[in-house]
Formats: structure tokens, sequence, C-alpha cells
């Protein structure tokens, strides 16, 4: 038993040395730093995000079809199931979104909300963005603050 514990264990060391001696990761660390390095947003934050828009029709990674008030975003930043509250200069998309997608684009402090028409998707472009944390995740107890969301809700 331990002859094989230890041949397997001396056939992963020779592969690791293998692939190093060769340059090649597997593993590439300095791509797992660049998507930590943003600080991960927290309820009830505030922070400066870029905004997308797609227009893709379907079913988001939540289950749920895709329609306004969708986001998607980086789960390490904003797990499916946040709400967000999205200010932007052009008071037509500033409002409540609900984080239920993600896509392979979106990463960091990026968020892509959904709009119906793809041309006003283009319009939309790529901008700047403040994005306040309402909830993170699908945690009740991940909530911002009750003062922050009425006011944020205008109550």
């Amino acid at each position: 038993m331990y002859r094989l514990i230890r041949a397997a264990l001396a056939a992963a060391l020779i592969l690791l040395v293998v692939n190093l001696g060769s340059g090649a990761l597997a593993f590439d660390p300095s791509l797992f730093v660049h998507r930590h390095r943003e600080m991960a947003a927290r309820p009830g934050e505030s922070l400066r995000f870029t905004a997308t828009a797609y227009c893709q029709p379907g079913i988001t990674r939540s289950g749920v079809d895709t329609h306004s008030g969708i986001a998607a975003g980086d789960p390490l930043q904003l797990p499916v199931g946040s709400v967000v509250q999205i200010d932007t200069s052009a008071q037509k998309y500033t409002g409540i979104y609900t984080v239920l997608d993600t896509g392979t684009k979106v990463q960091g402090h990026h968020v892509d909300l959904f709009m119906h028409d793809c041309g006003e998707a283009n319009r939309f472009g790529k901008q700047p963005v403040q994005l306040t944390v309402l909830r993170k995740g699908w945690s009740p107890k991940a909530t911002a603050p009750r003062r922050l969301v009425a006011r944020l809700a205008g109550i």
C-alpha cells in the first residue's frame, strides 16, 4: 500500500518538474492575482464599475429567462442573486438590477445590463457607473443597512 502511494507521489512530482521545466503552467497565477486585485464588493458599499449592455435572449445562469432589470456580473464580485443600484449618466438606465447572469467577459468591476433592443444595447456602449450593493448573493444576511436602502428607494 505504501509503495503505491509513494509511486503516485513520485509520478506527480515528476510531472510537476517537467511542466515547470518546459515553462508551461497549467495554472497561471498572474490571472488569479489579477482577478482578485480588485476588492470584492460588500453590501452597502458604493463602487465605480464599468457597464456594458447585452441583448441576447435566453436563459440566465440562474435559470430564468432574460428580461429588463437583469444584470450579468463577475461571480467573485457580485454572485448570482445580488441586488444592486446602478447610477448612470443617462437617467433612463439608473435603477435597481438583479444579478442573475454571468459571462466570460464580465470580470472584475464590470456589469453587463440586459436590454431587449440590440440597437439600444449598442448605443449604451461602455460607460462608467456608480454601483451600490444592496444585497450580495441570495443571503438576506448580506443586505445593506435599511437606512441606505430607504434612501436609495426615496423613502
